[in-house]
């Protein structure tokens, strides 16, 4: 490879619905329900290869300090020649409740991972599924989401991003609580084990995001403690909701109704949002989320909630043309200020990937 070639690996982003129970003596420890959408997202280029040293990077400053991380990662995981060159010309905001590090670390993993590989680099300039180079046919899924998990360090507690990124899709992940009763901190890849299951929303079906610009942000530490706080009692609603997230899997299975989807949704994330009540001071986490979905929801959108921890606000609509409506509505309100309203579609397959030479 050329220092000229170069390849690209892009991912959307997941919305997580809400955790299911933090209790480690639960089994359904760290289950949740969650989706992958097509956009915001991440494009990840690498160039060119060295066998010692830093790459360049060129990527928005609050990404650096992560891709100098990653490819540590690599460097300690591998032998031999990595990317010469680290860009990213398309990113998605970090701690919005859009799974952006677990998309970045996936993106970047594999995208040196495929740098060494001659079949990917033969590929056109089209975009392909990289699961079809990353792993060979026959590999089941839990065993790729081992890899996945190992290479980034990432799905420790929630495994949704990792599926997504392999598969796309609506994500029921169930849970692990292997890891929920080992200390959490000092916890491993090599502790986690995989049970998810996925469908397809129809490809019709569009999401609308709010994302607030300003918004405080709830990650890391602060995020452990609001988990820990809370821990020490199993929550009430669990079972209710393993069952609601299968309703919502089986209903898209077979027939699948916006309406009726978007009903038993909102009753899951309800369940979802009172384990938190007391930590985060109401249903949600941000005092201006309420007020926020309530407006999505007069705008005709279904399922409407908050992803993770917010402060992203998000809700379905049946079409194209009804989601460009809902915007419409939303962008006239005096109410939703300092916000980026945009549409986003169900990831129908996993992450892609693209090679090409300048």
């Amino acid at each position: 490879m050329s220092n000229s070639d170069w390849l690209e690996v892009r991912t959307g982003c997941r919305l997580h619905f809400g955790l299911m129970e933090v209790c480690p003596r639960s089994r359904d420890c760290y289950s949740g329900l969650g989706l992958m959408l097509t956009e915001p997202s991440f494009v990840v280029r690498v160039a060119g290869r060295v066998l010692s040293g830093e790459p360049v990077l060129q990527a928005p400053p609050q990404l650096i300090a992560r891709l100098k991380k990653i490819h540590g990662r690599w460097q300690a995981l591998h032998s031999g020649a990595g990317p010469a060159k680290i860009s990213v010309p398309i990113s998605m905001p970090l701690h919005h409740g859009l799974g952006a590090g677990t998309q970045l670390a996936c993106a970047a993993m594999s995208a040196f991972h495929l740098l060494g590989n001659a079949k990917a680099l033969s590929t056109s300039t089209v975009w392909t599924n990289c699961q079809d180079s990353l792993f060979d046919t026959c590999s089941a899924m839990d065993e790729r989401l081992d890899w996945l998990a190992k290479q980034t360090g990432r799905g420790l507690r929630s495994a949704i991003g990792l599926r997504g990124f392999l598969d796309g899709g609506l994500i029921l992940d169930g849970g692990n609580a292997a890891i929920a009763k080992s200390n959490f901190d000092s916890a491993t890849s090599s502790q986690r084990t995989f049970a998810t299951t996925s469908v397809y929303l129809p490809d019709s079906w569009r999401v609308v995001l709010i994302l607030p610009r300003n918004a405080e942000l709830v990650w890391g530490s602060r995020e452990a403690r609001l988990i820990h706080s809370i821990a020490n009692q199993s929550h009430e609603h669990a079972a209710t909701m393993r069952k609601l997230a299968n309703e919502i899997l089986a209903s898209i299975s077979h027939v699948p109704d916006l309406e009726s989807f978007g009903g038993m949704l909102a009753e899951y994330m309800r369940y979802a949002g009172a384990m938190f009540s007391r930590v985060q001071g109401g249903q949600y986490s941000h005092p201006a989320t309420h007020k926020t979905v309530a407006i999505a929801q007069s705008a005709g959108l279904q399922g409407v909630g908050q992803s993770s921890w917010g402060p992203t606000v998000f809700g379905f609509a049946n079409s194209a043309e009804q989601a460009l409506l809902a915007v419409r509505e939303l962008e006239s309100s005096s109410d939703i200020v300092n916000c980026e309203v945009m549409i986003a579609q169900p990831a129908q397959h996993g992450a892609c990937f693209r090679t090409g030479s300048d």
